[in-house]
C-alpha cells in the first residue's frame, strides 16, 4: 500500500540510539532558500535484484576460473596418452602436468585486494553481455537505483497535500515529504518513520488510533509507577513513625517503674536536682533492712561477700544501678538451694 511518509532527521523513530551517537556531527545543514523547505521524493531501490545481479557476476567469474583449469588439465593429459606408444608413462611428463596445475591453483590463492581487482576486471571485460544475460533471466526487471524528486514547497502543509495528491495519481510508489538541506536515508525503513498517511482512509484512521492507543498505554504505565512510589514512600514513613512511638512507649514504661522502684525501695536515679542521687536519705531505714536481710543469707551460705555498709552519705559511698538491685533480687537463694539438695 503506498504511504505518505515524513523524513526528519527530528523525528524519534529515525534518531540514533545513546549507545551510536557521534560526538560530533559531521553532517552538515545547508543554508535555506527562501520557497523551498519541504520536498515530496520517491525511491526505487531494487535491492533484492541487485544482490541476485553481483552473485550472477561471481558465478561468471568463478566458472571462467574453472574453465579455465579444466582446460590446462585436459590439455596437458591429452598430450601425454598421446606420447604413450607401448601404454607406458613418462614420468617426467606427470611431473610437468602436477607443477602447472599447482602454478594455476596458486594464482587464485591471492589476498582480497588481488582478488577485487581480478573479479573488476573481468565485469569491466563483459559487463554488457553480462547484463544482458542477467536482464533476460529475470524478465527485464530493474535492477538499477532510482531517485525522482517530485516538487519542492515553501511548507511542510504543502508538501503533504501534494503528495496526497501524488499516491492517487501514481499509487505504484511510496511517497516521501523531507526537509530541504538536510541529509536523508536512502529510500528508508517504513516501520522506522513516524507520521505515516496511508491512501487507504480506513486504514490510515486505524493505525493513527493505534498510536493514540499506545500514547495512552504509556501514559498510564508511568502514571502507575509514580503512584506506586508514592505509596511505598508514605507507607515507609507510617513504619518510621508507628516504631518511634514504640520507642517512647518502651522508654515511658521504664522510667515509670523505675520511678516506682525508687519510691518503694529507696534507691533513687541521679538527677539534677540530686547530683549525688545515690539512695535517698529520707530511706535509709529501708535500705538498712535490705542490707541486713542480704548479709543473713550470705552468712548463712558461708559466703565472702558479706556487705558490711553502705557508707550511706558519706565520701566512699558506692553507686547501686537498678540493674545490680535487680540481678540480687532475683537470684535463686542459696540457702534453701542448699536445704533442698539435703532433703534430696
Amino acid at each position: 500500500m503506498p504511504r505518505n511518509r515524513n523524513l526528519n532527521d527530528n523525528d524519534e523513530k529515525t534518531k540514533l540510539s545513546p549507545s551510536n551517537a557521534l560526538d560530533e556531527d559531521y553532517l552538515d545543514v545547508d543554508k535555506p532558500l527562501p520557497g523551498q523547505n519541504f520536498y515530496c521524493i520517491s525511491f526505487v531501490s531494487p535491492d533484492k535484484v541487485l544482490n541476485c545481479k553481483e552473485m550472477w557476476y561471481y558465478h561468471h567469474y568463478q566458472r571462467k576460473n574453472v574453465t579455465t583449469l579444466q582446460s590446462l588439465f585436459t590439455g596437458k593429459l591429452d598430450s601425454i596418452i598421446a606420447k604413450c606408444e607401448d601404454g607406458t608413462v613418462d614420468i617426467s611428463a606427470i611431473i610437468s602436468l602436477k607443477k602447472s596445475l599447482d602454478e594455476a591453483c596458486a594464482k587464485e590463492i591471492c589476498t582480497f585486494d588481488e582478488f577485487k581487482e581480478k573479479f573488476v576486471d573481468f565485469t569491466f571485460a563483459d559487463e554488457e553481455k553480462l547484463n544482458e544475460s542477467f536482464d533476460k533471466l529475470n524478465d527485464f526487471q530493474t535492477s538499477v537505483r532510482g531517485v525522482k524528486v517530485r516538487g519542492v514547497f515553501d511548507s511542510k502543509r504543502e508538501a503533504d497535500v501534494r503528495a496526497s495528491v501524488l499516491q492517487r495519481q501514481d499509487p505504484s510508489f511510496d511517497v516521501f515529504v523531507g526537509q530541504v538541506g538536510f541529509w536523508c536515508p536512502w529510500n528508508p525503513n517504513p516501520q522506522k518513520i513516524a507520521d505515516i498517511e496511508y491512501l487507504n482512509n480506513d486504514l490510515n484512521r486505524l493505525v493513527k488510533e493505534y498510536k493514540a492507543n499506545e500514547v495512552k498505554k504509556d501514559m498510564f504505565y508511568n502514571e502507575q509507577k509514580v503512584n506506586r512510589q508514592k505509596d511505598s514512600h508514605t507507607l515507609s514513613a507510617e513504619d518510621r513513625l508507628k516504631h518511634k512511638e514504640g520507642l517512647n512507649k518502651t522508654m515511658g514504661e521504664k522510667e515509670y517503674m523505675e520511678q516506682k522502684i525508687s519510691e518503694s525501695g529507696g534507691i533513687v536515679m541521679p538527677s539534677t536536682n540530686n547530683p549525688v542521687g545515690i539512695i535517698n536519705q529520707d530511706d535509709v531505714g529501708n535500705v538498712q533492712d535490705m542490707q541486713d536481710m542480704i548479709a543473713s543469707i550470705d552468712t548463712a551460705a558461708g559466703l565472702d561477700n558479706v556487705i558490711t555498709g553502705l557508707d550511706v552519705g558519706s565520701a566512699e559511698s558506692r553507686a547501686v544501678s537498678f540493674e545490680t538491685t535487680s540481678s540480687v533480687l532475683m537470684a535463686d537463694d542459696p540457702w534453701v538451694q542448699r536445704k533442698l539438695q539435703g532433703q534430696l
